[in-house]
């Protein structure tokens, strides 16, 4: 038997080079060498950012510590600022309540709106239970003006001090039963009967009190009370009823 072929001088000991990316350190054969850093990488992490180079001015991760220490730091906010940012909004809040402290004295006046203050810092004596808050009737017609629409299209042009603001409770039956409720306004020099035929249309009813006898269909209106007051058609509504107040259209009741 002959003996092997002795080694070529002209072949090298080695071949390839191991990758310089820690995780990896694969034996490759073809390696590219990076031109920031100047190691050599297989062919998945040859590129700067596939292993995180160092050295390459585009790399955006962040090696310093006080570099990332100073990124952080521009992410607070400056407490001068807040500061300032605190007391401008402390300035509107007072500004908004005095607006509104106006709008109540021009509408229902100084001593109302100087009670209404005084029955609020008061608050509850010492040792005594919490009571439940009671709604200001000056309030309330506040936000009765807020909500009421017109009885119809003319109404809207009515001035607010002519305005009868009222929430109109329909009731059916003997027994009074409650169907609706809505939240109105009408001239204050409405008779009791027009508005009785504008509270039928807005609550899409039809008045036959002139044309029938059937007592189920008949529409009066009433005060809140018990039992109710029928108000007379002749009367002004806002002679019986209040600014705020409210108002029973009743339908077949049987009230005389």
């Amino acid at each position: 038997m002959s003996a092997p072929p002795p080694p070529r001088e002209d072949l090298p000991v080695t071949l390839g080079s191991h990758c310089a990316y820690r995780s990896c350190n694969d034996l490759d054969f073809l390696p590219i060498r990076c031109t920031h850093c100047n190691l050599v990488f297989c062919r998945h992490h040859s590129s700067p950012p596939a292993h995180s180079c160092t050295k390459d001015p585009n790399n955006r991760i962040v090696t310093d510590g006080a570099r990332f220490a100073d990124k952080f730091n521009d992410l607070l906010p400056d407490p001068n600022r807040l500061v300032g940012e605190r007391a401008a909004t402390d300035k509107a809040r007072e500004d908004k309540s005095e607006a509104a402290r106006k709008v109540l004295e021009k509408n229902f006046g100084k001593e109302a709106v100087a009670k209404l203050g005084a029955r609020s810092a008061s608050g509850t004596a010492a040792g005594s239970a919490p009571k439940k808050a009671m709604v200001s009737p000056v309030i309330a017609l506040m936000k009765l003006k807020q909500r009421a629409k017109p009885v119809d299209a003319k109404t809207k042009d009515v001035s607010m001090d002519d305005r009868l603001y009222l929430t109109v409770e329909l009731l059916e039956g003997e027994d009074r039963v409650k169907k609706a409720e809505k939240e109105l306004f009408l001239a204050k020099t409405t008779t009791a009967g027009r508005a009785l035929d504008q509270f039928a249309t807005v609550f899409g009813l039809t008045n036959s009190n002139n044309t029938s006898t059937d007592q189920s269909k008949l529409l009066i209106l009433a005060t809140v009370a018990e039992p109710p007051e029928r108000i007379a058609t002749s009367d002004k509504l806002s002679s019986a009823i209040a600014n705020g107040g409210s108002v029973l259209l009743l339908r077949g009741s049987g009230l005389a």
